[in-house]
């Protein structure tokens, strides 16, 4: 018979225990408190027989707390385990392994034990309900999309021993609002912060001495506060303070609701990707400072409509424009010697371009698609 939906569950450490009881549960919420000694061969079985409970309206808190033989949490042990809303983690785990709760879509609270020092790569990736974590002090690692696509995350404290947050740690956590950067953290990865888009709170402990945060703390930037190096939450029209000389990779990413960007003269380069899916972005002024367009600066700003490339640029990189499919001319200036791979690549509304005498090299792809596109003319400078 179906156990009542209300139960709660104290059974011992067995795979044959915990199973029995987890396949005849019924719809409701339910308690288990799991006892005795285990490992992760035990939270295989577990994870096996709640993929079946999947499609059913059961949600289970599980409460590790008083088991032992657990150092680590391996990798995917609750991955797609759809039911689960809490979990206690023991203490003696040291561990969080690669995508170890990923997509637990309805886990909402775990609680992560003192002596954890690492949290390995998405081990809580798309668990979209979790709404608060508190990262212990042990921590040393957080590593790539630990937390990312978690999209109910408020906010984070980072733990004082972490000095590298990874690629991609805390991506698309559409509610994150505030972080905190302790002193020890010298080096964030990339797409870091992409998508975060309600992020307006980068408090950063004075004593860093890699980073600090625009006085409104909306910015994150270097120590000096000379390169921009995130602005997830920009939106309407921006202008990017003249102390800047340098705006980094992925620094706007995704930042849809940002239309208007200027770029004082101080700025020398715009990274890579720097504006990449800004899709209503119909104006960006560069400013004649600026020597080089990277990779994928403007790709996918799909309502951008013209662009001004200043005389000071000497190359356009790999997809700088790409699928800008609102873009309807582009200039190029006499100073450009370079033109990327797929460079203006899908930018179907395109009726001209000019290609100045100073170009060698065109590379592959550049113009592909460009349906709109009825006539170039090539100049004899060009080699390849």
């Amino acid at each position: 018979m179906k156990n009542d939906s209300t139960s709660d569950h104290v059974i011992n450490a067995t795979a044959t225990d915990i199973c029995d009881v987890l396949e005849n549960l019924s719809a409701g919420k339910h308690t288990i408190k799991i006892n005795g000694k285990i490992n992760n061969e035990t939270l295989n079985a577990i994870n096996k027989t709640l993929q079946d409970l999947n499609n059913l309206d059961i949600m289970i808190s599980l409460d590790l707390s008083d088991t032992t033989g657990l150092t680590s949490i391996g990798k995917e042990t609750f991955n797609g385990c759809e039911s689960l809303t809490n979990v206690i983690i023991p203490d003696g785990v040291t561990s969080i392994g690669d995508g170890a709760f990923r997509n637990c879509k309805k886990l909402t609270n775990i609680t992560i034990p003192d002596g954890v020092t690492s949290i390995e790569s998405w081990a809580f990736s798309h668990c979209k309900s979790l709404t608060s974590v508190t990262i212990p002090d042990s921590v040393t690692s957080i590593q790539c999309g630990a937390f990312s696509h978690c999209k109910s995350l408020t906010n984070v404290t980072i733990p004082n021993k972490v000095t590298t947050i990874e690629n991609y740690t805390f991506a698309y956590c559409k509610s994150l609002t505030s972080i905190t950067i302790p002193d020890n953290v010298i080096s964030i990865g990339d797409n870091v912060f992409c998508g975060c888009k309600s992020l307006t709170s980068f408090n950063v402990s004075t004593e860093n001495k890699c980073y600090s945060s625009s006085a409104d703390c909306k910015t994150l930037l270097n120590k000096d506060a000379t390169t921009l190096i995130a602005y997830p939450s920009a939106t309407g029209n921006i202008a990017i303070s003249d102390n800047i000389t340098s705006i980094g990779n992925w620094a706007f990413r995704g930042c849809k609701s940002l239309t208007s960007v200027t770029i004082p003269d101080s700025v020398t380069s715009i990274g890579k990707e720097t504006f990449y899916g800004c899709k209503n972005l119909t104006s960006i002024t560069i400013p004649d400072s600026v020597t080089s367009i990277e990779y994928g600066a403007f790709s996918h700003c799909k309502s951008l409509t013209n662009v001004i490339i200043p005389n000071s640029v000497t190359s356009i990189g790999d997809g700088a424009f790409d699928n800008c499919k609102s873009l309807t001319s582009v200039t190029i200036p006499d100073s450009v010697t370079t033109i990327g791979n797929e460079a203006f690549y899908g930018c179907k509304n395109l009726t001209s371009i000019t290609i100045p005498d100073g170009v060698i090299s065109i590379g592959n792809e550049a113009f592909y698609n460009c349906k709109s596109l009825t006539s170039v003319t090539i100049p004899d400078s060009v080699t390849s």
